[in-house]
């Protein structure tokens, strides 16, 4: 292992600026390789493999095996190998995708053939998870920047469809127009000239038609011009008269100021005395309009003073609709107080009669007692009227009774009835009085 680490790193001291001797190596004069064959590819943690390792022949090589086992992992490990972008190969768009599912990093390296040396080139890149790479050539770390120049040194152009198709990329080559399939193939064969020269061609063809089409444009103006002398032979005429017309013109524009300032002092001479006049009639206006302003001035101070009378008496209206309303309450509780009070009359005047009637009863009773006195004052048995005397005194004393208790309670109703008889000409007063208010608040409204 320390001799082949020993020997990658002699390999490298010895890779100067591009092999300055450029002669064969002996041991590979009789290699079948050209320069930048793969010789060899191994890859680590990359896609579907875990780690593989194998060395391509000279000429052709196929690669045969079922789908899903790694034939287009090869392909993409080659672009990327060489500083290809992953947009060259229509899959992942991060290098990161094509590591290993579950490992942390994916390693490519490619061996390509070196016939001036006794050590190829090899190209490893180191792909993380963390988006980062590692490049290195035999063995000592560098950039991708290097690693394109060695490719392109190589001549080999893994986005040139015509030298590198992956498969995702065949419909793309299949649209190529025939002019880009012959700058495509020009650029991947080895003449270095080829392309260069052909877009010389292109460039000196399209000057060319430049020329021809510039020498067409010549011929035509050429012969517009011709034209135009002909033309100018009568345009000189006309020239030299309007030549004459345009001293005439400068002369009538010096003249033109004196007109302008001459038209311009009788306008303002007209102007002056229009403002003038305009005054006078100003004064006379303003005098005219003294009397109507002092007008003015009382008809506002006068239609303020009425404004703030009628804000005064909606205050007013608005206060004695509250009244008003009030007083229609009253109104109607008043009433309804004097039909109770009516109904009360009614009642204690029933009463009255009633007790007239029980008074006159009575005293058809004590005229009746009266009687039966007399009768027994007329008879004879002295037992029988003391019995009778005796039983005609209770009954006098309990109609005396009767009657003084009819009498204090006729008494008592003819007061009540008096103190109703005054309590509703009193209410019936105010009502008429609170009418009488009403109607003359409606009036003033």
């Amino acid at each position: 292992m320390e001799l082949s680490k020993k020997r990658d790193v002699d390999c490298a001291d010895r890779m100067g600026p591009a092999n300055k001797s450029r002669s064969i190596y002996p041991d590979k004069q009789s290699s079948s390789f050209v320069e930048g064959s793969i010789v060899r590819i191994k890859l680590t943690q990359f896609l579907t493999y875990d780690e593989v390792e194998f060395r391509t022949g000279p000429y052709l090589n196929v690669i045969i095996g079922p789908n899903g086992t790694g034939k287009s992992a090869i392909v993409c490990a080659i672009c990327l190998g060489l500083a290809g972008k992953t947009s060259w190969l229509g899959r992942a768009s991060d290098p990161k995708d094509f590591i290993k599912y579950g490992a942390q990093s994916a390693k490519i390296e490619i061996e390509l053939f070196n016939p001036y040396d006794e050590c190829n080139y090899i190209v490893s890149r180191k792909i993380s998870l963390n988006k980062s790479t590692d490049w290195r050539i035999n063995q000592r770390p560098t950039s991708q920047k290097a690693v394109e120049e060695l490719v392109t040194k190589l001549n080999i152009q893994v986005g040139n469809l015509c030298q590198f198709l992956p498969q995702e990329k065949v419909a793309e080559f299949a649209r190529m127009s025939m002019q880009e399939l012959l700058e495509n193939t020009e650029k991947s064969v080895c003449r270095d000239d080829l392309y260069e020269n052909h877009q010389k061609l292109k460039s000196a063809r399209s000057e060319s038609r430049g020329m021809e089409e510039e020498l067409e444009s010549l011929k035509e103006e050429l012969d517009q011009k011709r034209q135009r002398n002909i033309r100018l032979e009568e345009d000189v005429k006309s020239y030299n008269d309007r030549k004459k017309f345009l001293e005439k013109v400068e002369v009538l524009k010096m003249k033109k100021p004196w007109l302008e300032y001459e038209l311009l002092r009788e306008q303002f001479r007209r102007a002056k005395e229009e403002k003038d006049r305009k005054h006078i009639e100003l004064k006379r206006e303003k005098k005219q309009s003294e009397g109507l302003q002092r007008r003015h001035d009382e008809l506002k101070i006068k239609k303020e003073n009425e404004e703030k009378e009628t804000r005064q008496m909606s205050k007013y209206i608005l206060t004695k609709t509250k009244d008003v309303e009030e007083q229609r309450a009253n109104l109607t509780n008043m009433t309804e107080k004097i039909e109770q009070e009516k109904n009360e009359f009614n009642s204690r005047l029933k009463e009255e009669e009633a007790r007239k009637k029980k008074l006159s009863a009575l005293q058809e009773q004590l005229v009746s007692l009266e009687q039966q006195l007399a009768d027994m004052c007329n008879s004879n048995d002295e037992q029988i009227i003391a019995q009778n005397l005796d039983k005609v005194a209770k009954d006098l004393r309990a109609v005396n009774s009767r009657m003084t208790n009819v009498q204090t309670q006729g008494e008592e109703l003819s007061q009540e009835i008096e103190g109703l008889k005054n309590h509703i000409r009193c209410k019936s007063r105010q009502i008429f009085v609170r009418l009488q208010t009403s109607i003359h608040f409606n009036k003033v409204l």
